[in-house]
């Protein structure tokens, strides 16, 4: 077994692109909170946010969409599946199970607080959350190939 320094060391690459001067304590970014007037009231009246089950939201919807695609695309990756080679039917069996027992045991104890980076001098509101989450999107797409290579890696 792999001790926690070589584990971190083979997904540290992940990271490179972090900016550590640019983290949230070092530089505190103005973060928007997209909600109604009435929650905007109680949030500035207790002085409390609270976090809550995605599965009883406006948009329940996407937690299900994005385990269950993200898990397909997963099984689904030809490229991935070479890469594990003789270990991908254990990635694949582990990977199903911990689907499962996340809807059997997780789900109903998720809470989650949508916050977004605004940045200052951007006068598109709304729209500069869905931006950053496709930026987001972006990056894992492009973190894949070095995902592939960490499993890889992992496996050896």
């Amino acid at each position: 077994m792999r001790d926690l320094q070589s584990v971190n060391a083979i997904f540290r690459p992940l990271w490179d692109d972090v900016d550590d001067g640019q983290s949230f304590f070092i530089q505190r970014p103005l973060l928007a909170h997209y909600t109604s007037l009435a929650v905007l009231e109680k949030i500035v009246e207790t002085n409390l946010m609270w976090f809550g089950n995605p599965l009883s939201m406006n948009d329940s919807e996407e937690i299900r969409f994005g385990i269950n695609e993200g898990t397909q695309a997963l099984l689904g990756d030809p490229e991935l599946q070479t890469q594990l080679g003789s270990g991908a039917p254990i990635f694949r069996n582990h990977l199903l199970q911990e689907h499962r027992r996340f809807f059997e045991e997780h789900a109903f104890d998720t809470y989650i607080l949508c916050l977004s980076e605004h940045i200052e001098g951007d006068t598109d509101g709304i729209l500069s959350m869905w931006r950053r989450s496709r930026q987001a999107v972006s990056h894992i797409v492009r973190s894949n190939d070095l995902l592939v290579q960490q499993v890889e890696a992992l496996s050896n």
